[in-house]
């Protein structure tokens, strides 16, 4: 996976975090890697940890993890994918967001329900876009 057209823009204003990253490629979907060996996830774990480590300089993450956020994932692919593909195809993704400091958690009660897209893209162009907008208490 080649990460190097990933584009981060960081707002901050009243200490409000807001982040929006595209990064190249595209998460395998559940059906691509369920019944494989262990380790076909454990890479694409690995693959999507880098890619968005890679797309976050440490100097745009927040100070500390955001405890509530909004976020947004889009994927952008010549095929739409059905629903649960679409949102199970992020899992790497999201928690991806956790380990790199950008949210406390992904349960339920720091980011909700996040919001899924699929937009049409080029053939062999496909990318990911995240949005992360932090909820002020």
């Amino acid at each position: 996976m080649n990460c190097n057209k990933s584009t981060d823009v960081l707002e901050k204003s009243k200490e409000k975090y807001r982040i929006n990253i595209e990064i190249p490629g595209l998460p395998k979907r559940p059906n691509q890697v369920l019944r494989r060996h262990w380790s076909t996830a454990m890479n694409e774990k690995k693959q999507w940890y880098s890619a968005v480590g890679l797309a976050i300089p440490a100097r745009k993450r927040p100070p500390r993890p955001l405890h509530r956020a909004l976020v947004k994932f889009g994927r952008h692919s010549t095929t739409p994918p059905d629903y649960d593909g679409l949102v199970s195809s992020f899992k790497w993704v999201c928690d991806a967001l956790v380990y790199h400091g950008i949210l406390i958690d992904d349960k339920m009660s720091n980011i909700g329900m996040p919001e899924f897209y699929w937009e049409k893209a080029p053939r062999k162009k496909g990318f990911i876009t995240v949005e992360v907008q932090e909820i002020l208490a």
